[in-house]
């Protein structure tokens, strides 16, 4: 069964693009995705034009509810919503996708910032993998402690023996 996930509305196409939790989940990823995109459908499909964040942390944390989760034990996704609204397009990127339209593309700007992708096993060494915290941070929140890891990274590991694989190196910004 697929992981990723495509919804289409009257209005919005949305693409989730399941992955595994960094600890075992109870509910696999394609359910997971498939829950969290109908609920998505639901509150695109509602009363009135309510903002794509609200209807995002709207239908996680119905998923969330529906599906007994709890933080840190289930299944991811990033999702990627694109609503015609009137004249007007709205974009919502969460997670590591990206939108190209002709002379533009869009992406989630606080991976970048964070340096997620090749970051994660130095921020948990260092105890910073308080992913609730930092999902609410400013970008110069995020940034800092990017150059935190980055620090510790130069002083203390510069041969990545410590934490090995892609989180040894990582580009100051």
């Amino acid at each position: 069964m697929s992981e990723d996930k495509i919804f289409v509305t009257g209005s919005a196409v949305v693409m989730l693009d399941g992955a595994s939790a960094f600890t075992s989940a109870a509910v696999s990823v394609s359910a997971y995705a498939d829950r969290l995109g109908r609920n998505l459908c639901h509150g695109l499909d509602g009363e009135g034009d309510p903002d794509l964040r609200t209807i995002l942390a709207d239908a996680i944390d119905r998923t969330a509810r529906e599906l007994d989760l709890s933080p840190g034990r289930s299944a991811l996704s990033t999702v990627t919503i694109a609503r015609q609204n009137g004249t007007d397009a709205e974009f919502l990127i969460l997670g590591d996708n990206l939108i190209a339209l002709p002379g533009e593309t869009i992406t989630d700007d606080r991976l970048h910032q964070l340096g997620l992708d090749g970051a994660y096993k130095t921020m948990a060494h260092l105890g910073l993998d308080d992913w609730k915290a930092l999902s609410d941070a400013s970008p110069g929140d995020l940034l800092a402690v990017l150059r935190q890891g980055q620090d510790w990274e130069e002083s203390h590991d510069p041969e990545g023996p410590n934490c090995p694989g892609p989180s040894a190196t990582m580009t100051r910004a």
